[in-house]
C-alpha cells in the first residue's frame, strides 16, 4: 500500500539510486539536490521534501525545491552590461544559498534580442527540450485565473 511522508536523511541514498535508474533509462543527467544540512534540516533551498513508500520502501522522491528567477527591472542596455561583467559573481552568491540553477523567462516577443547576451553568460535556451508548466499556490491568484 502506498503513502506520502516527509522524507529523512536516510531516505536520501533511495532517493539517488530511483534518480540514477530514472537518469540510466530516460538517458538524461538529473542530479538531487542537497535535501539535508549536517544537523538533518531541510536545506534552505528545498521547501518541501517528500517520500513515497510502499510500506516501509521508498519508491520515489518529490522534492519541492525554491527557485531563483532572473529578472531585470528597466533593462538599461548599459546596466545590463555591466550586471553581464559581474554575472558570475552573482551565480557565486546564489550556490553559496543553495541554489543549483536560475530561470529567466523571457517573453518571445523580445526574445531575438536578449538570447545572445544571456548565452554570453551561460544560459541555455531550453524551451525546445522542456514544456514548463506553472501552479499558482495563492488561492486567490488561481480563482482570478478560472
Amino acid at each position: 500500500m502506498y503513502s506520502i511522508r516527509e522524507a529523512r536523511p536516510q531516505d536520501v541514498p533511495a532517493i539517488e539510486e530511483h534518480c540514477r535508474k530514472q537518469n540510466e533509462r530516460d538517458k538524461t543527467s538529473y542530479g538531487v539536490p542537497q535535501i539535508f544540512d549536517g544537523y538533518g534540516r531541510l536545506m534552505p533551498n528545498i521547501a518541501l521534501a517528500l517520500v513515497v513508500c510502499d510500506g516501509e520502501e521508498v519508491k520515489q522522491g518529490v522534492i519541492y525545491e525554491r527557485t531563483v528567477e532572473q529578472l531585470l527591472y528597466g533593462c538599461d542596455p548599459h546596466a545590463t552590461a555591466q550586471l553581464h561583467k559581474e554575472i558570475e559573481g552573482v551565480f557565486y552568491l546564489l550556490r553559496r544559498k543553495g541554489y543549483t540553477g536560475a530561470h529567466c523567462l523571457v517573453p518571445k516577443m523580445v526574445v531575438i534580442p536578449v538570447e545572445k547576451p544571456l548565452q554570453k553568460v551561460g544560459f541555455q535556451r531550453d524551451d525546445f527540450r522542456l514544456a514548463h508548466f506553472y501552479k499558482a499556490l495563492d488561492i486567490q491568484e488561481e480563482a482570478a485565473n478560472e
